[in-house]
């Protein structure tokens, strides 16, 4: 039995910080669903679950976490918000019959301080 050397630059984690960042990037900046970029993965042959990908976006929340809370002390500083609850409808959307509700709804938060705009989402 032989195994193959590891080539260079090869980290020691499983998936490579790139890796987390564009899953990131698809997921919040664009809106892409984990499900959708699931399919997308298979396609080019790097079969990733919905669940691997949440798991990783989690683990890369915990270590920025004190810049959200900055942030929302520094928003909370404003002296104008705006905000949006904006409605969107989903056609398959598992909820229990006798909830009455068709839709879900995006809010987005934006506190203006003197010239600095804080987007709180």
């Amino acid at each position: 039995m032989f195994t193959a050397a590891e080539p260079a630059g090869v980290g020691a984690g499983k998936y490579d910080i790139t890796a987390v960042a564009m899953i990131a990037l698809l997921k919040y900046g664009t809106g892409m669903p984990f499900n959708r970029m699931e399919r997308l993965e298979e396609q080019l042959g790097m079969p990733l679950a919905a669940a691997t990908q949440w798991e990783l976006m989690e683990a890369a929340a915990k270590p920025i976490e004190p810049v959200l809370e900055e942030l929302i002390r520094q928003a909370a500083q404003g002296g104008v918000m705006h905000n949006d609850d904006t409605s969107m409808r989903v056609l398959k959307l598992v909820r229990s019959n006798d909830d009455g509700r068709s839709g879900v709804f995006t809010s987005g938060i934006v506190s203006i301080s003197g010239e600095r705009i804080s987007p709180m989402f």
